[in-house]
């Protein structure tokens, strides 16, 4: 009969206790997030996430709609995006190509194309200067301008080549 009187009796304290201390818990949970949020920025308690980002953020699609490997010129070519266009959220950056690195006494001027969902921009930057937008070429121009530019620099090529087997006039001089 004892036993059965302690359980009775230690379940009906257990009822009001055990509530009680999860209480006491979530107050005391509470008031150190509140502690915590209202204390000084520095300090042991802060986390890192508060202070500011380590790295600019990645480019979240490519050309082939998968996530890419963080790339440091994706990441600040996206950036360079977002100034260009006003931060707009519906035109996005696939891909970067740099054409021209070109060094200056001590400075380097850098050309690149920016691919973004509805055109692409042709950018020049100078000694990491925010870039001056060249070009812009909207996609339903940009196949002819391709095909035209490919044909030129084909041509080129073909005329550099051939220069460097055509023998000239000193060189059968000398022989």
């Amino acid at each position: 009969m004892t036993g059965a009187l302690r359980g009775i009796t230690t379940g009906a304290v257990d009822t009001v206790t055990k509530p009680v201390q999860g209480l006491f818990d979530l107050v005391e949970g509470t008031a150190s997030a509140m502690k915590e949020l209202a204390g000084p920025s520095t300090g042991s308690g802060r986390r890192l996430a508060a202070t500011g980002r380590v790295r600019p953020p990645r480019l979240c699609r490519n050309l082939y709609h998968l996530l890419p490997p963080y790339c440091p010129k994706l990441a600040d070519a996206q950036m360079e995006m977002m100034r260009i266009n006003g931060y707009s959220t519906k035109e996005r950056l696939l891909d970067v190509e740099i054409c021209l690195e070109q060094f200056k006494g001590d400075g380097i001027i850098r050309q690149y194309v920016l691919i973004s969902t509805r055109q692409c921009y042709v950018c020049q930057q100078v000694n990491g200067e925010p870039s001056n937008v060249i070009s812009r070429i909207p996609y339903k121009y940009l196949k002819t301008v391709a095909r035209r530019l490919a044909e030129k620099v084909m041509r080129a090529k073909h005329e550099y080549d051939h220069s460097k087997r055509t023998l000239t006039g000193q060189d059968c001089d000398s022989g």
